[in-house]
């Protein structure tokens, strides 16, 4: 189940409704929550939004960061393969985390595997956005 978002329910979201709920994920990030509002704006507008189900992998290890996201409900978990070849727990995400961030921001690799624990939702936003955004308000 790797590589493609899987549509747990139907969602009919106007523009606008999609707007509103990416701005409220956002705000809910601490490092969001501060930006002026044209930011946080201009990230709404760039944010994809995206619903896996339980049991799918959202990336793995040593692929190219490709998105940051934030977690908007449930659970995720991020591991990765030690040298001797056994599975080692990083992190549990939970809602209103970020993950992926710091292999956007230094432009390298993801560092572990993250895995949907239960059905999420989730907001993607490509580095290009993230990056850009940086450059003009630092």
């Amino acid at each position: 189940m790797r590589g493609q978002c899987v549509l747990t329910q139907p969602r009919a979201l106007s523009e606008a409704q999609r707007l509103g709920k990416a701005r409220q994920a956002l705000s809910k990030v601490r490092y969001f929550s501060e930006l002026p509002r044209p930011v946080l704006e201009a990230l709404a507008g760039a944010a994809v939004q995206r619903l896996y189900a339980a049991g799918q992998v959202n990336y793995l290890e040593g692929e190219p960061a490709n998105e940051l996201d934030i977690l908007e409900t449930d659970w995720m978990k991020a591991t990765r393969m030690s040298v001797e070849g056994r599975k080692q727990s990083l992190l549990v995400l939970r809602t209103g985390e970020v993950f992926g961030d710091r292999a956007v921001l230094i432009c390298t690799s993801y560092p572990g595997t993250v895995t949907v624990l239960e059905a999420v939702e989730a907001w993607a936003i490509e580095p290009s956005v993230i990056l850009g955004l940086i450059e003009r308000h630092p």
